[in-house]
């Protein structure tokens, strides 16, 4: 993972540089491998970097595109960059780096907004364009990356976690009465509330476009259970184990070792007998053992190991 965080400026400086920083340090645990800050005369961004695709530092962020003028802080992976990438070559794009962030730059300059629509993954990014002087933020379809943010007549602040927001003495800090009720019910926070008064999240497959005048939320994806099919229960088998075999197979896309956490259920082991069908090499898995055998996983797993190979001979 990695973090992200960032003030606008529009009617007063919200931040400085040193605000910045101090927002990247916060959150650096999501990020040890570089940080960066990007400051205007109308936004400050920051970045905490872990480095998974392509570890040099071309792809160290707040990532600036090659005209210029867009800027992009990104937190999570874009599971169909390599292609989108393709697409953009032939269109004339030239790119410096082999980084999915910069395959998100080079996409938002070409369509926008749109973007959202045209990528696959977990991702929660902030983008700024400077001769427009809007910021555009999204978070992926199910959630899977945070982004939180505080909004007023004069402020607009985020970031990937509340401790970030933290940083800028604007922000409120006063709890919120309805969201302890809510954590002590249902043991989570649920969207868009969180523990702070006036600090939302922002909610899955939800973009924000921010600009002097204010924010606006839109809502880009959401589940539906219209779609019917008259496919019998082996042809709609068939279609699930393709699905989550590409999906495991898109997910194993790094420049940085890849493993596995194995618990002896039916579908840890699935997705492991999924990694050795679409890897050369021996998958690494490591499972949490306990005293209490009611909570060891390590036993389960040794049980699981006939499950596994069965499910590994049935894939290949």
């Amino acid at each position: 993972m990695c973090g992200i965080a960032g003030f606008t400026r529009f009617q007063q400086p919200t931040g400085d540089i040193d605000t910045l920083r101090n927002m990247g340090n916060a959150i650096i645990h999501r990020g040890p491998d570089a940080g960066g800050e990007y400051l205007d005369e109308h936004v400050g961004l920051c970045h905490r970097r872990l480095a998974i695709i392509d570890l040099s530092s071309a792809g160290n962020q707040p990532m600036i595109s090659k005209c210029g003028n867009y800027v992009i802080v990104f937190n999570g992976e874009i599971y169909n960059f390599k292609s989108l990438r393709e697409s953009l070559i032939q269109e004339g794009i030239e790119f410096a780096t082999e980084t999915d962030t910069e395959v998100l730059l080079a996409l938002y300059q070409q369509i926008g907004t749109d973007i959202v629509s045209r990528i696959n993954g977990m991702f929660a990014f902030a983008i700024w364009d400077k001769s427009e002087r809007t910021l555009f933020l999204a978070r992926d379809r199910l959630g899977k990356k945070p982004l939180y943010f505080f909004q007023d007549n004069e402020h607009f602040v985020f970031g990937s976690e509340l401790k970030a927001l933290q940083q800028v003495s604007a922000t409120p800090k006063s709890l919120r009465a309805d969201a302890i009720y809510d954590f002590f019910t249902y043991q989570y926070i649920p969207d868009p509330k969180t523990i702070f008064e006036k600090i939302y999240k922002l909610e899955p497959g939800h973009t924000l476009f921010v600009d002097c005048t204010g924010i606006k939320k839109n809502q880009y994806w959401n589940v539906s259970f219209s779609n019917k099919t008259d496919l019998s229960e082996a042809e709609i088998s068939e279609q699930l184990l393709s699905l989550v075999d590409e999906s495991v197979k898109e997910r194993m896309v790094s420049d940085v070792p890849l493993g596995a956490f194995l618990s002896g259920g039916v579908d840890s082991s699935g997705v492991v007998g999924l990694m050795a069908k679409n890897s050369s090499s021996q998958v690494t898995t490591c499972s949490i053992g306990f005293d209490s055998k009611k909570f060891d996983e390590v036993s389960l797993r040794v049980k699981s190991q006939t499950n596994l190979k069965q499910i590994i001979m049935n894939l290949r």
